[in-house]
């Protein structure tokens, strides 16, 4: 689910070929939630509507602590996360989208 037009929650699952990926995503005011699942032997590009890397955490941590999680590029009030496989909740209070 991509951010913004109004959509508060949403919620997407897909069938790849190396298992189940899922995102679900809430917003409020000021405040971005996005739960991923990404299955074994891949990888994801990660949007997030935030301008400050220091604003996102990863379930309750600081994004900066999680060494596997890069970020790629900022882009039109977005951060673009690299990450590996796995699950993972990121937390954003400074959206801008």
């Amino acid at each position: 689910p991509y951010p913004g037009a109004g959509l508060r929650f949403a919620k997407a699952t897909y069938k790849s070929n190396y298992g189940l990926i899922s995102s679900s995503k809430q917003q409020q005011d000021h405040e971005f939630d996005l739960q991923i699942i990404l299955p074994p032997n891949t990888n994801g590009e990660i949007y997030l509507p935030c301008t400050n890397a220091a604003h996102i955490r990863e379930s309750g941590k600081l994004l900066s602590q999680n060494k596997m999680i890069t970020v790629a590029d900022i882009q039109n009030g977005n951060i673009i996360l690299n990450v590996p496989a796995g699950a993972y909740h990121f937390h954003c209070e400074e959206q801008v989208n």
